[in-house]
C-alpha cells in the first residue's frame, strides 16, 4: 500500500508541473476596484485584476507569467483559507503571499475520560506564480494533549483520576490551488486543491506515510455582502491498522456587516473520522475582522453534533498578506 501512496504521489506533482504551464496560457485580464477599504471584503471573495489603459484609451492585453517577471499591481481585498474547515476557492494573487497562522482548543468527554487539545501553529504559506497557480505549504502545528480519565488505586481499589500527555509535532503538506469554474449564472466559483501529507509528525500526531488528497473548494454570491461557500474532500490515510480512505465536506455561509467586518457560521463533517470509527460532525461560527489591507483576524468557536465529535471547539488566527 506505501508504494501505491508514493504512485498517487508522483502523480498530484506531475499534475501540479503540467498545471503550472497551462495556467499562463488560461489567464484572463480582470477588472479595477478600489482599495479594500471601500469596497466589501468576502471569505473567498476574488479580486479583479485591473486593465492598463495605453495612450489611445484602449485596454492592453495583460502580461502572464511567473510573479517575478510581472507581478500584480493591484492585489485587491484578502481571501484566506481561515477560519473554519473550509478553504477559499480564490487564489492568493500573482507575486503575493499568504501566512496564516493560529490556536485551537479542544475539548471532548467520553464517559469518565475527559480530553483536551492545544493546538499551536496552524500554519499556511500560500504564495501566487501565476494569475492561475497557487502553490500552498501547510503545517497543522504542535499539539499539546492531556487525557484525564477514571482509574483504580493498586493499593485500596479507590476509584482516582489519572491524568496523562500526548504531545508531539503534526505532519506538513504540500500542494496547489487552480481555478476550474467561474460563477455564471447558478455555476459557482469552483477551484480543485490537490496535495500531499508529508510524514514530518510524531509517531502518535502523525500517519508515519505519504498521504494524498484533492479538496474542491467552492462559492457562490448571492449579493454583495452575502455568500455561500464549502469544500469536498476526498483523501488516503494511514494509521497502525494500514490505509483508509476517508471523505469531507462542509456548507458554510458569510456575511459582510461592514467593510471591516463580517461573520460566518459552517457546517463541517469528515466520513469516518478516523479508521474503523463513525462519522463527524460539526458545527463552528465567528467574526472577521479586517485590520487593514494586509492583516486580518478571525475569532471561531464550535461544538460537535455527535459522539466522535469534540465537544466544543474555540480558536484565534491571523493572516498577513506580503
Amino acid at each position: 500500500m506505501r508504494q501505491h501512496g508514493c504512485l498517487f504521489s508522483f502523480a498530484i506533482i506531475s499534475i501540479a508541473l503540467s498545471g503550472s504551464a497551462a495556467a499562463q496560457e488560461a489567464a484572463t485580464t480582470r477588472l479595477a476596484a478600489g482599495p479594500a477599504s471601500e469596497r466589501p471584503f468576502h471569505l473567498g471573495y476574488v479580486e479583479e485584476q485591473p486593465k492598463k489603459e495605453d495612450a489611445v484609451g484602449k485596454a492592453d492585453e495583460s502580461k502572464h507569467g511567473f510573479w517575478f517577471f510581472d507581478r500584480t499591481t493591484t492585489p485587491g481585498p484578502m481571501s484566506s483559507d481561515r477560519p473554519g474547515f473550509s478553504d477559499s476557492y480564490a487564489l492568493v494573487p500573482r507575486g503575493y503571499s499568504h501566512l496564516e497562522f493560529g490556536y485551537s482548543f479542544y475539548y471532548d468527554r467520553e464517559q469518565s475520560t475527559r480530553i483536551q487539545n492545544h493546538t499551536l501553529g496552524e500554519f499556511s504559506l500560500r504564495t501566487g506564480l501565476t494569475d492561475e497557480f497557487e502553490l500552498r505549504i501547510k503545517w497543522a502545528g504542535y499539539s499539546f494533549a492531556e487525557s484525564l480519565f477514571e482509574d483504580s488505586s493498586r493499593w485500596a481499589g479507590r476509584h482516582i483520576m489519572t491524568k496523562d500527555h500526548d504531545d508531539g509535532g503534526t505532519d506538513m503538506s504540500v500542494g496547489f490551488k487552480s481555478p476550474l469554474l467561474k460563477q455564471d449564472g447558478l455555476i459557482p466559483n469552483l477551484s480543485i486543491i490537490p496535495a500531499i501529507s508529508l510524514p514530518t509528525g510524531t509517531s502518535t500526531k502523525g500517519t508515519g506515510d505519504v498521504d494524498p488528497e484533492v479538496r474542491l473548494a467552492w462559492n457562490y454570491a448571492l449579493n454583495d455582502r452575502w455568500s455561500l461557500y464549502g469544500v469536498g474532500l476526498a483523501t488516503v490515510l494511514s494509521d497502525a491498522d494500514g490505509r483508509f480512505f476517508q471523505t469531507g465536506a462542509s456548507l458554510a455561509t458569510y456575511y459582510q456587516f461592514t467593510p471591516n467586518l463580517g461573520g460566518f457560521v459552517e457546517y463541517y463533517g469528515l466520513y469516518p473520522s478516523t479508521h474503523h470509527t463513525d462519522c463527524q460532525h460539526n458545527i463552528d461560527f465567528g467574526p472577521v475582522i479586517l485590520i487593514n489591507d494586509n492583516f486580518q483576524i478571525d475569532i471561531r468557536a464550535g461544538f460537535g453534533l455527535n459522539e466522535e465529535a469534540p465537544d466544543f471547539v474555540a480558536g484565534i488566527g491571523f493572516c498577513f498578506r506580503f
